[in-house]
């Protein structure tokens, strides 16, 4: 039922709880492991990411780390990719996309969200890449505002609402135009996603989720297809 693809893991198992959640039980540490999970005519693929950076609104580009945000260290707005091969799932049909992101003991949270809630809370969107721009300018290019730019004006594919102190934040990436993750699924290739600031961008205060990152195979994309 599983077929592991990477590292010395051994082979989990995994059962259905409600909807489409999986409960996955093993003997040895999964994280940095490509896998396939089938039940029924779903198949769960799990794609960590292979490479990460940020962008800033001054087009400051770095590589290696991820940081959604702004602090008194890093004051320009700032947001995240990370690379996905998505090659396994070429030529599947996309059902459902999550995308996991662990949190760090930097961050921080002042502004509340919206009414009626109040909450302190962190709006985290999951952006696809823009038409305009492709892989090698995101991963290689130099100072350049528009990435930055263009990002933030693309639509999510869906987002979540996080508290202060998270540590890992699974979040929905296939809620809205889906249509555009499966464009690059058809395509089969090394693929960003970006981790954009959805709220907090305009304030006046530190406004960050995650600070100092380091890029990691934990990233990870969860995809369903039948």
């Amino acid at each position: 039922m599983v077929a592991a693809e990477a590292g010395s893991a051994a082979r989990p198992w995994a059962i259905r709880l409600q909807g489409r959640g999986l409960l996955l039980v093993g003997t040895a540490s999964l994280v940095g492991c490509s896998y396939d999970v089938v039940l029924g005519s779903v198949t769960s693929h799990r794609l960590p990411a292979l490479q990460c950076g940020t962008w800033n609104s001054l087009g400051v580009h770095t590589t290696g780390d991820y940081f959604v945000g702004h602090s008194a260290a890093r004051p320009n707005d700032t947001l995240s990719y990370f690379v996905f091969d998505l090659s396994r799932v070429q030529g599947k049909t996309i059902t459902a996309a999550s995308l996991t992101i662990p949190g760090t003991t930097d961050w921080r949270i002042t502004v509340p969200e919206p009414p009626p809630t109040t909450l302190l809370a962190f709006k985290l969107g999951a952006s696809p890449m823009p038409a305009s721009l492709t892989l090698v300018r995101v991963t290689g290019g130099g100072t350049d505002p528009a990435v930055y730019q263009d990002v933030r004006a693309e639509q999510d594919l869906g987002f979540g609402w996080f508290a202060s102190g998270s540590t890992s934040n699974t979040y929905d990436a296939f809620h809205y135009d889906n249509q555009r993750l499966q464009r690059a699924a058809n395509a089969g290739a090394m693929y960003p996603l970006f981790a954009v600031d959805r709220f907090a961008n305009t304030a006046s205060t530190e406004e960050y989720l995650y600070g100092g990152g380091a890029c990691g195979p934990n990233i990870v994309l969860t995809v369903e297809t039948e």
